[in-house]
Order: C-alpha cells, then sequence, then structure tokens
C-alpha cells in the first residue's frame, strides 16, 4: 500500500473567497460565492473564476454591455467543496452505498451524524464495526441498480465520488450548445470513459 499523499485543499474551515464568474443560466458573469463547486476545482479554476470583471466578461462575454451584473449573487452556505454526496447505510441491503439519493429522513439534525458519512471507513465502522473491512470492499454507488439501456442521459457529478449519473438532474449549463457534446452520453461507459469514474474497485486497491 502506498503511502497517503498530501491534500491539496485546506479543509479547515474559513469562508469562500467571491470571485467573477460566468453564470450560466443567465449567460452573464456575476461576482460572489455561489458559484458551482466545479468551478473551483484544479481542473476547472483558472478558466472560470476570475479577480476582475474585465476578465470574465472578455472571457465569456465580449458582446454583453452589462457585463457583469451586479452587485453580488448573495453568499455561499458552506465550502465550495462541500456536497450533498455521502456514505450512508444502505436501507436496500447490507454495508454502505455512497452518493446523493439517502433517504431524506437521513439529512435530518438529529439523524445526520449518524447516518452520513464523509468516508466509507467512518459509516462502516459506525454501522458494521465486526465487519468493517467486508463493509469496505463491499460500498455501492446509488446508481448500481440502475439498468444501463434505461438510462436516457448520462453525466459526469464533477464531484467526489466522481461517477456518472442517470439520476435526471442535468446542470442546465451542459445542456447548451458548446458544452452537451462534452458533458452528456448516451450510457454510462461513454461517460466514464470521457470523464474519470471512482468506482469502488478503484478506492480500496
Amino acid at each position: 500500500m502506498s503511502e497517503p499523499t498530501e491534500g491539496d485543499v485546506d479543509e479547515n474551515p474559513y469562508p469562500v473567497q467571491g470571485h467573477f464568474y460566468p453564470h450560466l443560466d443567465e449567460s452573464n458573469c456575476r461576482f460572489g460565492r455561489n458559484y458551482p463547486q466545479w468551478m473551483a476545482q484544479e481542473l476547472f479554476v483558472q478558466s472560470y473564476l476570475y479577480t476582475t470583471p474585465d476578465e470574465c466578461c472578455s472571457t465569456w462575454y465580449p458582446a454583453a454591455g452589462d457585463c457583469p451584473l451586479g452587485p453580488d449573487d448573495g453568499v455561499q452556505v458552506g465550502k465550495y467543496w462541500q456536497s450533498d454526496v455521502h456514505f450512508y447505510p444502505s436501507w436496500k441491503g447490507d454495508w454502505c452505498s455512497v452518493g446523493k439519493n439517502y433517504p431524506e429522513w437521513m439529512a435530518d439534525p438529529t439523524k445526520i451524524n449518524t447516518h452520513l458519512f464523509d468516508s466509507g471507513i467512518d459509516c462502516c465502522s459506525t454501522w458494521f464495526p465486526d465487519q468493517v473491512v467486508e463493509c469496505e470492499t463491499n460500498i455501492t454507488t446509488d446508481d448500481d441498480e440502475e439498468e444501463e439501456e434505461e438510462a436516457k442521459e448520462w453525466y459526469p457529478t464533477l464531484a467526489w465520488p466522481f461517477a456518472c449519473s442517470s439520476d435526471g438532474n442535468i446542470p442546465s449549463w451542459m445542456l447548451m450548445t458548446g458544452f452537451q457534446q462534452y458533458y452528456i452520453f448516451d450510457s454510462h461507459s461513454a461517460c466514464c470513459k470521457a470523464h474519470y469514474c471512482a468506482t469502488t474497485s478503484s478506492l480500496f486497491t
């Protein structure tokens, strides 16, 4: 087993910095902290988050006379890398699952600390303390039971655990001209081939 690598992100809580960014639904730039979390990831940050309005407007909307929109898009609650993807005890069978299709009651403030976890080991240790190793190696994703042929459109989640989904909640910007060909696919395999999918087998090898 290789030595763990040092994380690139300081995970201590701190306010997310405001940036000028392309608001894809409004076809204009905005300033604030409500940019999608994927824009702040290493692969995209230089192309989407800017320190001045001129950088954003000239890059994304050079013909827009009202760029940027203002004055602010509001304050984002939480940190940009947080998401609603969690490890949780599966109610469909044994072990834990990972994704965002957990029952709504698990996110209740009185239940969240005992049902939603940031890692598989935390979920398995809490719910299956006598079978932690077996639990970890059998963690499933939300869409494991979906039939691939039934899925009409697959898209990359662009957030941990980096998977492709067919839940119908495709971000509107992925459906825009110029983006659809790179983010919308007819099959799970085609989506994972174009975008990294962190499968359970790769997590524990």
